[in-house]
């Protein structure tokens, strides 16, 4: 469908651009006017600060531009996305129409809804219904001559029912009655049966305890009688095993070295300069002087590595004065050396400082830019 008064996204973006790039047009015209007709920008030569406006100015007008078409390229997206979801919808409902128009057809437009099918259905007698339907029948009224008084059609058939339906009832009492009476004695058999069962575990059960209650007793009476035996065999058997001992103990320490004095007795037949430990009886004189000399070397050792030790920790502090009194040379050459730098630099700061003072007083005389008749002459006259 056409439509009118309105125009697409893309031409009012593109009228808005060169509306734009118009407008800057003009006012860079008008700023490049500005700085032709002042003195001092002609003077000087270019406007460093308006090219960095110019330029900021043409950033900014770009990422302006970038932005937009960002912003008309998701909208784009938005639309087509909106437009396709709107398509499925449409689709849906064509095919949800399509399948209620079937189903409409299948259902309320067959043929045998059709105003001739009575005519032409192949089973209309066998669909239709007799003269007759019973005593009771809706359809018949006085003059049908259906119905007569006191007739009764069905009272032969329903008599049987009725007798059969009792023979029945009767025999399934009958033989709910005789399963409920065999289930009930089944039940009490199997009790008995169980109580009998039970009753013989028991009696062997307690038949099996006191047998094996008596064998338990006998093998206790056993166990205890022959440990009995074997603890009077042990305590005689340790008995005599002791007094084997002491007899021999008493032996020993009378024949032995042990209670003796003897020093041969402690020497080790391997090696006559070794003795042995469990037999030491003290050292002997020669043994006792050994050690005391020993002791006395030992002890003018000590003397003479302490006596080196101090000589050395002496020459070690007088390394290490020297070179405390070396480093700290240096390190008070190196502060004079920048205190002097330091003051070497105050000196050419204060000269800069003094040459930039000068140098902009010197600007200031020249660039004071006094206005004469030439300047106001200039105005409107050209901006090239």
């Amino acid at each position: 469908m056409a439509t009118f008064g309105t125009s697409h996204p893309s031409d009012l973006a593109a009228q808005t651009k060169e509306m734009r790039s118009i407008q800057a047009r003009r006012q860079m015209e008008q700023a490049r006017l500005q700085r032709m007709l002042d003195p001092k920008v002609r003077a000087i030569g270019v406007d460093k600060s308006a090219l960095d406006a110019q330029v900021a100015e043409k950033k900014r007008r770009e990422q302006e531009e970038k932005a937009r078409d960002d912003a008309f390229a998701a909208s784009m997206v938005a639309v087509d996305h909106r437009l396709q979801l709107l398509d499925r919808e449409v689709q849906r409902a064509r095919k949800d129409q399509e399948k209620d128009t079937a189903e409409y057809r299948r259902t309320m437009q067959g043929k045998e809804r059709t105003k001739e099918f009575d005519l032409n259905d192949p089973r209309a007698l066998a669909k239709d219904h007799p003269a007759r339907e019973g005593d009771i029948d809706g359809r018949l009224g006085p003059s049908a001559a259906q119905v007569f008084e006191g007739e009764d059609r069905s009272y032969a058939v329903r008599k049987l029912q009725q007798q059969s339906q009792m023979r029945n009832w009767v025999q399934a009492q009958v033989a709910e009655k005789q399963a409920r009476v065999d289930a009930e004695r089944q039940a009490e058999h199997d009790y008995a049966a169980f109580q009998d069962e039970v009753d013989q575990i028991r009696a062997d059960m307690e038949e099996a305890e006191t047998r094996s209650r008596k064998e338990m007793n006998y093998a206790v009476k056993d166990y205890n009688r022959a440990l009995a035996d074997a603890q009077r065999r042990n305590k005689f058997d340790d008995r005599g095993r002791r007094m084997n001992d002491d007899a021999e103990d008493i032996n020993n320490h009378l024949t032995s070295t042990l209670l003796t004095e003897d020093p041969a007795a402690t020497q080790s037949q391997i090696d006559s300069n070794r003795s042995i430990p469990y037999a030491f009886k003290g050292l002997s004189e020669e043994q006792r002087e050994q050690i005391v000399t020993e002791r006395n070397a030992q002890l003018q050792e000590q003397k003479q590595m302490r006596a080196s030790e101090k000589l050395e920790n002496q020459q070690w502090d007088t390394v290490q004065e020297a070179v405390r009194r070396t480093l700290e040379v240096s390190e008070r050459e190196v502060l004079r050396q920048r205190q002097a730098n330091a003051r070497a630099v105050a000196e050419e700061q204060r000269r800069q400082a003094e040459e930039a003072r000068t140098r902009k007083a010197q600007l200031n005389e020249t660039y004071s830019n006094r206005i004469d008749d030439d300047f106001f002459n200039r105005f409107g006259t050209s901006c090239r």
